[in-house]
């Protein structure tokens, strides 16, 4: 059977690589059904698919050129990869989700939104930064304050009422 004419004029245009905005975005998409898929496999117990679900998103991932997709993959992975780690973990693979998925940055957990800004997913509106400079936000993770100690035990105060 002979090919008809506009089937030769698709494949001689078809494209040789993806777009390379258009494969990032890809990419981050498919990171966030893979860790959909690796956490439900997880919540039934079955860590090891899960991470393995991961590790070959990772290869993936590396193989095409998106270095900081495969290693949040990789940071997934080892998170999944049994019980006290995926207990653990809800505040970091939920930031991963959500942010992968959101335009915007909401509030995520530190490390999440580190691996979100190195795939150039941690991104807020000018509302967002002028709020946050006329309060003084921090910007970047809080450092711990100094707490004086009390040698163990809470000094009582009482009321000057009575």
């Amino acid at each position: 059977m002979r090919p008809r004419r506009g089937e030769l004029d698709a494949a001689a245009a078809a494209q040789a690589k993806p777009t390379p905005s258009v494969d990032a975005v890809v990419a981050l998409a498919q990171l966030v059904r893979a860790q959909i898929q690796a956490e439900e496999a997880a919540a039934r117990g079955e860590y090891a698919h899960a991470h393995g679900l991961m590790m070959l998103f990772r290869t993936a991932a590396a193989g095409r050129g998106h270095d900081a997709v495969a290693q949040a993959a990789a940071k997934i992975a080892d998170r999944v990869a049994d019980a006290g780690r995926y207990d653990s973990s809800v505040a970091y693979r939920s930031s991963m989700r959500k942010g992968s998925a959101r335009g915007v940055q909401t509030l995520f957990e530190a490390e999440a939104q580190g691996d979100l800004r190195s795939m150039g997913q941690a991104k807020t509106t000018a509302a967002q930064e002028q709020m946050a400079d006329a309060f003084g936000a921090v910007q970047g993770p809080a450092k711990p304050r100094a707490t004086k100690s009390t040698s163990g035990a809470l000094a009582r105060k009482r009321s000057r009422r009575w």
